[in-house]
C-alpha cells in the first residue's frame, strides 16, 4: 500500500545524516515546534504569527511533526512526518516518513467512487447524456481536488524540513 501511495506522491521518505548530538538535536528542533495544538482563530488576529511554523512533538525516541494550519489552510489535506533518529558512527541519523494523506481521505475516496459509478450508471441507462456535461467535471474536481492539495502538501512539507533541518543544525 505505501508503494501506491509513494508512486501517487501522496508518500515520502528521507534521511539526513548531521554531525551533532542527540540531546543537542531534541533541544534545538523543541525550540522550533510548538507543542500546543493550533486553535482556528480570527482573521484579524495575528497571534498565530507566532515563532513557528511547526506544531507536534519531539521526544527520545522521534519525532511527529505537521505544518501549522493557518485560517485560510485546510486541515484535511495537511500533511504529517514521522521521525525516528540514532547515532551511528558519531553522526546523527534522522529518518523521516512523511504522510500526505488520512484514512479519513481513503474512505472518502470509495465512498465518491462508489457514488459516481452509481450516477454514471444510471443517467446512461435513462439515455439523458446532456447530465453528463454537469457531472463529469463535477466528479473531476470532487476527486482531483483533494489529491492536488495532498500532493502539494507533502512536497512543501518535504522541502521545508529538509531545508530546516540543513539550515538549523549546521
Amino acid at each position: 500500500m505505501r508503494d501506491f501511495f509513494k508512486k501517487m506522491q501522496l508518500y515520502d521518505s528521507f534521511s539526513i545524516n548531521l554531525q551533532i548530538s542527540k540531546a543537542e538535536f531534541i533541544n534545538k528542533l523543541n525550540s522550533v515546534i510548538e507543542k500546543e495544538k493550533f486553535e482556528p482563530q480570527n482573521i484579524w488576529d495575528k497571534s498565530h504569527l507566532r515563532k513557528s511554523n511547526f506544531i507536534g512533538f519531539v521526544n527520545d525516541n522521534g519525532f511527529k511533526i505537521k505544518r501549522r494550519v493557518f485560517p485560510a489552510d485546510s486541515s484535511f489535506t495537511n500533511a504529517k512526518s514521522y521521525g525516528t533518529f540514532s547515532n551511528i558512527n558519531d553522526k546523527l541519523v534522522i529518518s523521516t516518513e512523511i504522510k500526505g494523506y488520512n484514512n479519513l481521505f481513503i474512505a472518502f475516496y470509495v465512498f465518491m467512487i462508489i457514488f459516481y459509478f452509481a450516477f454514471f450508471t444510471a443517467v446512461i441507462s435513462k439515455g439523458d447524456f446532456s447530465a453528463l456535461f454537469m457531472l463529469i467535471p463535477h466528479s473531476a474536481a470532487m476527486l482531483l481536488g483533494p489529491y492536488f492539495f495532498m500532493r502539494y502538501n507533502v512536497k512543501k512539507l518535504t522541502y521545508e524540513l529538509e531545508r530546516e533541518f540543513k539550515y538549523l543544525f549546521k
